[in-house]
């Protein structure tokens, strides 16, 4: 209930901010045990700093808690997977350089 409460507060309140993010990455980062405590005591911190400034952000605020919620996002087990993947891929050599890809998808700017 706890959980339901906090993404629909963030829901809201993100959406005015013009902070874009995945409340089901969210929401699966946050039932992560491997989710360190620090970046939630962070998260409590910075909900309670801006519901007492009526959710008036300074730039600096806005992107911390943007960065805050980011990372809770990253610890989405879904997420992480991918990322292990593509770090394997990439240490076996299976990727392509940007140029590559540019240049297969016709963006490559000429020289």
């Amino acid at each position: 209930m706890l959980e339901q409460r906090l993404i629909s507060l963030l829901t809201k309140r993100l959406k005015e901010l013009k902070i874009i993010w995945n409340s089901k990455a969210f929401k699966g980062g946050l039932n992560n045990p491997e989710l360190p405590h620090a970046i939630l005591r962070k998260l409590e911190s910075l909900i309670f700093l801006a519901e007492t400034l009526n959710w008036k952000l300074s730039k600096l605020l806005k992107d911390e808690l943007d960065s805050t919620i980011e990372d809770v996002e990253t610890f989405n087990p879904a997420f992480r997977a991918r990322l292990k993947k593509a770090s394997e891929e990439f240490r076996a050599g299976k990727f392509i350089t940007l140029e590559t890809l540019e240049q297969k998808l016709g963006l490559a700017k000429p020289r």
